[in-house]
């Protein structure tokens, strides 16, 4: 049981740790008008600021090129190797894993009847087409 002293105590902890600005990146970037605000948890848990790691003193359309380029990464990258938890590994996938994983990404039905080989190039394709047109739109 702690004592209302104590509780106040940390019910006050609790609100300055909330407004305070991260050291190691001290600001985050709006996705959408490229405005840099303190990188507290309250900013940097809405879905439109980015942690920002440019210049803090550049310009405007400087610092949305650099938002740009720091929106491509995907949260799920698809790779043909082993490698992380978070990535579709294509080289282990079964021809079950790969149909499912081509319709629910990319809308694509490929044929169970084709070769292994062949539905892992498809699937890879596809990855390279989806990226591109990601890219374009972030053009």
């Amino acid at each position: 049981m702690i004592s209302e002293q104590q509780e106040a105590y940390l019910a006050e902890a609790l609100a300055r740790s909330k407004k305070k600005q991260d050291k190691t990146h001290p600001h985050v970037i709006n996705i959408d008008d490229g405005r840099l605000m303190p990188n507290t948890p309250r900013l940097r848990i809405l879905p439109n600021y980015r942690v920002y790691g440019g210049d803090i003193n550049a310009a405007l359309p400087e610092r949305m090129k650099w938002l740009k380029s720091a929106l491509r990464a995907h949260p799920k990258a698809i790779v043909n190797s082993k490698a992380e938890e978070d990535t579709f590994d294509v080289g282990t996938a079964s021809v079950d894993d790969l149909i499912v994983f081509a319709v629910e990404n990319f809308g694509a039905s490929l044929n169970p009847k084709h070769p292994l080989k062949n539905l892992r190039a498809e699937v890879m394709r596809l990855a390279e087409v989806a990226e591109k047109q990601t890219e374009e739109s972030l053009s």
